[in-house]
């Protein structure tokens, strides 16, 4: 597995899998997607907005923990655990 990472964001191409994830997270948001080799390969790269890349992948989960509205869990692929093992997934719990 070869990771990459920067401020809000951690990205993983497992080899053996040929798949590409992303971890995005920023004051109780919590994002995973499934991304492509192109986005993979302009992540971190100056001038480039690796968050928004990151987000036009496929959306699999989310997790809202924010003190203004209820905690919130959404799963678009139940996978997502199995897909991104390499994260640290983070729940609101509740």
């Amino acid at each position: 597995m070869q990771l990459k990472k920067g401020l809000g964001w951690k990205a993983c191409y497992d080899e053996e899998r040929n798949l590409y994830t992303a971890q995005t997270s920023w004051r109780g948001d919590y994002h995973l997607y499934e991304i492509n080799a192109e986005i993979w390969s302009q992540l971190g790269e100056p001038g480039v907005d690796s968050d928004e890349l990151i987000h036009s992948g496929r959306h699999l989960y989310y997790s809202q923990d924010s003190p203004i509205g209820p905690p919130t869990d959404m799963v678009m692929d139940e996978n997502y655990a199995e897909l991104c093992p390499w994260a640290n997934i983070q729940n609101s719990g509740k």
